[in-house]
């Protein structure tokens, strides 16, 4: 149902033959997650065979082992389950070789960061006497204070717009929003250096010879969103299910030229993945080319407030991680008070995150007393 599995279904239907070619969509009974109305567009308008599966809580029960032993390292993306689920339908409907479309937002500029971070770019090219004569003294910089109406807008914008690229990126990662030792224990913080993820972050972004913001930010996504998340994801999922996984959009030859097409054309401030859009205008139905951006979420916060099983599993795992001695206490009960009464997805997400550390660590024989 997305701008990249439609592609990709539709050019497989074109090279080999509709009816040698199956869709197969995940879908949730939660608004706002569910995507299968665009799938249904995409087999309808390239008449395919489409397999339709909704996925519920007792599933990610049922297949959390399988997910938390099949990866090498503690692995928290929720959407891996989902993944699984996917393939494993495909295998028993008799599918041995799958397609996905991984690679098209982070070769084509499809990102929403992309347009956001363009805005802030924008700053940097007013007159300095404007920006540091001006508009700077005026707006206080503190964290803690923060203006009313309009001119709270104008102050978080300049707040954030004086943050270099790629640091820009990050002021919502958990270790800027909160102090290290608020969510790491004092032992935890006496092994570690905080701040050398941020410096290979940065040194990453400037690894190019050339390049605007664009195509940095890209590039951060091809060397860490893909290489190490979407697709190890994706293909550690798809090897437990018993299928092969193939990424078209990731061939050598649209990769080549993706590196040839400019930023500019790529997107602009109105219009995430322009050329890639026109380009398959005539190719895709017009619901799918302007559908907003959905992506492969799992509505786990919503499901640990729903469904008791899943969320007494997950205190469970979260009382035995408090006794590690790498995240506190204060912390784990902060964030599940708040996905109790607060913004359930988010802290949810959060809360999948540490519980499937704690589990990894018990597959791999790593026991907590609790």
């Amino acid at each position: 149902g997305g701008l990249d599995s439609s592609t990709v279904a539709g050019l497989a239907a074109q090279a080999l033959g509709k009816n040698r070619v199956t869709a197969v969509t995940m879908g949730f009974d939660e608004p706002g997650y569910d995507e299968t109305r665009y799938a249904q567009i995409a087999a309808k308008h390239f008449d395919l065979e489409l397999v339709k599966h909704y996925i519920s809580p007792q599933e990610i029960l049922e297949n959390i082992d399988t997910i938390v032993s099949g990866y090498g390292e503690p692995f928290g993306n929720a959407s891996a389950l989902s993944t699984y689920i996917c393939a494993k339908v495909a295998r028993k409907s008799g599918i041995r070789n799958l397609i996905a479309g991984d690679g098209g937002d982070e070769l084509f500029a499809g990102n929403d960061r992309y347009q956001k971070q363009m805005l802030f770019e924008f700053y940097g090219l007013l007159p300095n006497f404007l920006r540091k004569g001006i508009l700077e003294p005026r707006l206080p910089r503190s964290m803690d204070s923060s203006l009313p109406g309009l001119f709270g807008k104008m102050q978080s914008y300049v707040r954030q717009a004086s943050i270099p690229l790629p640091a820009r990126l990050f002021t919502y990662h958990l270790l800027v929003r909160n102090t290290p030792d608020s969510v790491l224990t004092a032992a935890f913080l006496d092994r570690i250096d905080t701040e050398q993820p941020f410096a290979f972050l940065d040194a990453l972004y400037h690894e190019p010879e050339s390049g605007d913001a664009v195509d940095r930010m890209m590039y951060l996504d091809w060397t860490l969103t893909l290489a190490d998340n979407d697709l190890p994801k994706v293909r550690t999922a798809c090897n437990l299910a018993g299928t092969n996984v193939h990424f078209p959009m990731l061939a050598n030859d649209v990769v080549a030229a993706a590196i040839d097409i400019p930023s500019r054309q790529k997107m602009t401030l109105r219009k995430l993945r322009r050329f890639y859009k026109e380009t398959f205008a005539e190719f895709l139905p017009n619901e799918i080319i302007n559908k907003t951006k959905h992506g492969f979420g799992v509505p786990t916060g919503l499901w640990i407030s729903k469904n008791r099983d899943l969320r007494e599993m997950i205190y469970q795992r979260l009382n035995a991680l408090k006794t590690r001695e790498i995240v506190t206490e204060s912390f784990i009960d902060h964030i599940v008070e708040r996905q109790k009464n607060d913004y359930a997805p988010y802290y949810g997400g959060l809360m999948w995150n540490l519980f499937m550390l704690e589990r990894w660590f018990e597959a791999n024989g790593l026991t907590a007393e609790v």
